[in-house]
């Protein structure tokens, strides 16, 4: 996955002001929100790479190192998984284990480009299921 790509450019002010935290931090063009003596201006160096979004639409929340289905994603009013439902465990993507995984890498694992799929292993009290979902633009 990419990244906007930003570096530093330069420091206006010293010190510290009434209640602002130690850096204040904005792209060039967007002003701060709170008055701060010291602001950091950073420079795009790289456009951001919009497909970063573009993944298995359910949202998971971690429990005892595993990850439940929290929620499925919806656009244009419909839900982006058929076949999944909110309160299921996932088990494995692909044949990746995700029992004590970070994240980060589940969410790795469920990115790829639209229209393409992804196998998920779900648990659902005693269920074991199998379903083959579509990664979804958004």
């Amino acid at each position: 996955m990419g990244h906007a790509v930003l570096t530093q450019v330069g420091v206006l002010g010293a010190g510290l002001g009434r209640g602002c935290p130690e850096t204040s931090v904005f792209l060039i063009g967007i002003p701060p929100r709170t008055p701060c003596r010291r602001t950091i201006y950073f420079d795009r160096q790289a456009e951001p790479d919009v497909s970063d979004f573009d993944q298995v639409g359910i949202t998971l929340r971690k429990q005892a190192g595993k990850y439940i289905v929290a929620s499925i994603a919806t656009k244009n009013g419909r839900p982006t998984v058929v076949g999944v439902e909110p309160g299921g465990t996932l088990v494995r993507i692909d044949g990746h284990e995700t029992f004590g995984v970070t994240l980060g890498r589940i969410y790795r694992l469920l990115h790829r480009r639209p229209g393409e799929t992804r196998l998920l292993v779900l648990k659902r009290a005693t269920t074991q299921l199998n379903v083959r979902v579509s990664v979804t633009a958004f």
